[in-house]
């Protein structure tokens, strides 16, 4: 019947068995109550949909809505549990769920107003930029060229999950982030604070940088703490500290660097040894650094290095022309070959 309002009582599911091909609906989806699309679709465009219960979607038939409150901060989550493409037309969610057995892969930007969870499979941003202003749960892989987004938060992002996938990730909200995992948590790509901070928490297995990690490399305050020394945590790319970046390691972790250090800001290693190793690494500005351990590999100091405690390791550390080394009284040198 046409012009049909429809409630879904909280604890209750609808499942669609077949198209609705009936035009003027008006929906609401309860908190606690869901819709079940599967495969199906509303043919026609509803005349409102509201609520703030969940619509299940196996495929990327997204319902059109003159009135969609659904979307807006505060209403509902959308669920998508196929493998295949979002919605190309609706490029707003409050709360949005990935779980799928294969990949579900984004068209275009898309603004996530309350929480992104990523519960089974593979959530492909296709190059695109996805906003969230809530918290990030990951319990499978974000890939692509785009990025997770964190912007436009009402209060501190929680970034966490188990054994997991990040593409490229970036902070860039004064609020700032948490961010912790259960599992080994992986960053192919690219890491970036650019305004507020970022604080490493606990991590029970790892959390490994593949790409760049940038801090502060813009016109705004932006900050990475390492704030808990759970979890090993190595950095593989180039660790670059803008003119308005801190790097804390409050925690007094013992971190791994495999890309390099640029420093043109605020430096805080903390006490525990930072090795560096795998490739050959360029440590550029001003850095002190209480203890250093180089396995395998030369460490060239390009500008004003501080080792207060100790400098020790199987590989080489250079000194660029120009560049100064300041080893503190007491300090130890073992094996090391330092090459002026």
């Amino acid at each position: 019947m046409n012009g049909t309002e429809v409630v879904i009582l909280t604890g209750r599911t609808v499942s669609l068995t077949s198209d609705v091909i009936t035009t003027g609906n008006k929906i609401m989806i309860n908190s606690g109550g869901t819709i079940d699309q599967s495969t199906f679709k509303f043919n026609n465009t509803l005349t409102e949909l509201n609520g703030g219960g969940t619509l299940k979607l196996n495929s990327p038939n997204f319902p059109s809505a003159t009135v969609n409150n659904f979307v807006l901060a505060g209403g509902g989550t959308t669920e998508y549990n196929n493998n295949g493409n979002m919605s190309a037309s609706q490029l707003i969610y409050n709360n949005l769920i990935v779980r799928s057995a294969g990949t579900v892969a984004g068209t275009a930007n898309i603004e996530v107003n309350g929480n992104l969870d990523i519960l089974l499979g593979t959530f492909a941003d296709g190059g695109n930029t996805i906003t969230v202003n809530g918290n990030v749960t990951n319990n499978g892989t974000h890939s692509g060229a785009g990025k997770l987004y964190l912007n436009g938060g009402a209060g501190v992002h929680a970034i966490s999950g188990t054994t997991n996938n990040f593409g490229n990730l970036e902070l860039d909200d004064a609020f700032g982030a948490t961010f912790a995992g259960t599992g080994t948590t992986t960053v192919t790509g690219n890491l970036t604070a650019t305004q507020g901070t970022l604080s490493l928490n606990a991590f029970t297995t790892a959390l490994a940088v593949n790409g760049t990690t940038s801090v502060g490399t813009g016109a705004t305050t932006g900050g990475i703490t390492v704030a808990s020394a759970a979890g090993a945590k190595t950095f593989a790319g180039l660790v670059t500290i803008g003119l308005n970046g801190t790097w804390n390691n409050s925690a007094n972790e013992a971190v791994t660097f495999q890309g390099g250090i640029t420093n043109n800001g605020v430096f805080n290693s903390g006490n525990a040894v930072q090795t560096f190793n795998t490739n050959n690494q360029v440590l550029t500005g001003t850095l002190s650094i209480p203890s250093i351990t180089v396995t395998g590999v030369t460490l060239t100091n390009n500008n004003n290095l501080t080792v207060t405690n100790a400098l020790s390791g199987t590989g080489g550390l250079t000194q660029a022309s120009g560049s100064i080394l300041k080893i503190g009284k007491g300090s130890s040198n073992n094996n090391i070959k330092c090459i002026s």
